[in-house]
C-alpha cells in the first residue's frame, strides 16, 4: 500500500548532500541530524529526522543551496504504519 503525506504533515526526512556540513548547522537546517560519510572519494553528508511540515523542509534545502551544497537525495521516510523517528521532535 502506497504511502502519502500532506503538505501540512510531519513527516520523517533523509536528505543527501556533496560534500561535508558541519554539525554545528543543525539548528539552521531544521534540527536535523547530520553524519557525513568520507568513506568514498567525495564525501556525502546525511541529514535525517522529522520536519514539521514541507514548507520547513523547503527552507532546508534553500539553505542548503544558499550554502552551495549539491542535493543528491530526498526521500520521506515512512515505517511499515507510521513515521520513522530518526531526531528529537
Amino acid at each position: 500500500m502506497s504511502q502519502t503525506v500532506r503538505a501540512d504533515q510531519t513527516a520523517g526526512y533523509l536528505i543527501t548532500v556533496q560534500g561535508v556540513v558541519g554539525v554545528d548547522w543543525a539548528d539552521h537546517l531544521g534540527g536535523l541530524e547530520i553524519s557525513t560519510n568520507k568513506a568514498t572519494g567525495q564525501p556525502t553528508t546525511t541529514l535525517s529526522g522529522r520536519l514539521i511540515d514541507q514548507a520547513v523542509l523547503l527552507g532546508v534545502l534553500n539553505n542548503l543551496f544558499n550554502l552551495g551544497f549539491h542535493i543528491l537525495t530526498v526521500e520521506c521516510q515512512f515505517d511499515s504504519n507510521k513515521e520513522k523517528n530518526y531526531v528529537r521532535q
